[in-house]
């Protein structure tokens, strides 16, 4: 589902909306989470357990980071770098595959991941 079509502009989103706005302010997050999925997975719906796991990471690195006391900078560096790697493994695991020839599966780059990634 793309952003002009539409499916997305005269169906998901405007129930988006309704959700959205008749939910108390405790719930709109969860709204969104779920209709990021919903959105998520019609595009690429066997990716939304690796979109699960790296918002759970990101959550719980923004927990731990809250409630450090010293060494926030180090809490954040890891936080980004984790990250990171999940974005250089889809990215570049191929690439590392072939150019020393290694006998790796292939590895789909999911949709979005730069964007998700750098947000």
């Amino acid at each position: 589902m793309v952003f002009s079509s539409i499916e997305f502009l005269f169906l998901f989103f405007p129930i988006f909306l309704i959700c959205y706005y008749l939910c108390p302010n405790k719930g709109k997050n969860i709204i969104l989470l779920a209709f990021s999925l919903l959105f998520y997975g019609a595009g690429e719906p066997k990716n939304i357990f690796l979109l699960l796991g790296a918002s759970l990471l990101a959550y719980i690195n923004g927990i731990i980071i809250e409630r450090q006391e010293g060494g926030k900078k180090i809490a954040v560096f890891l936080s980004v770098a984790e990250n990171l790697a999940l974005l250089f493994y889809f990215k570049y695991l191929n690439l590392f595959s072939d150019i020393f020839s290694l006998n790796l599966k292939k590895v789909a780059l999911p949709i979005g991941i730069s964007f998700y990634t750098f947000q």
